[in-house]
């Protein structure tokens, strides 16, 4: 039996695999969001990866002097990516959340449409909602994203 939660906790991240590759997102959900508002938004971030890496340009590094590395918006809601090492990062040593100095790791517009593919079919399969994700590939975070409102 699960325990009932209360209010504000949040949920555990859930690990998706992209199909056929060693990409992998740790996936924390939010709150439910209207599937003909936020749907749109993978479609469109994913239809722009491959118009980027279409012939003759391939895949190749997103890269970004510092921030988001790639936004797309879609009426109110937006998919923001950047680049892992580049966040804020919990310091349990510490006692609280602290700006962490590692090099930055980059992302690929491949690796980020093999991510963009296992968000969109879980969603698709258990409801859409807005959500944060650390996009990982062979092991290694290499990326940060959130779905939700337009800031």
């Amino acid at each position: 039996m699960t325990p009932a939660r209360k209010r504000g906790d949040v949920p555990a991240p859930l690990i998706l695999c992209a199909p056929k590759s060693r990409t992998y997102i740790t996936l924390t959900p939010g709150l439910p969001a209207d599937t003909r508002q936020i749907r749109p938004v993978v479609i469109s971030a994913y239809q722009q990866i491959l118009n980027l890496t279409a012939p003759p340009h391939g895949d190749r590094i997103i890269s970004s002097s510092s921030g988001w590395i790639f936004n797309t918006t879609v009426g109110a809601y937006s998919l923001r990516v950047q680049n892992a090492g580049m966040e804020y990062t919990p310091s349990w040593f510490f006692g609280w959340t602290r700006p962490v100095k590692v090099a930055p790791r980059h992302i690929t517009y491949g690796v980020l449409a093999k991510a963009l593919l296992a968000l969109y079919t879980h969603l698709n399969e258990r409801g859409w909602r807005q959500a944060r994700f650390e996009i990982w590939d062979a092991g290694r975070e290499v990326g940060f994203a959130t779905l939700g409102p337009e800031l």
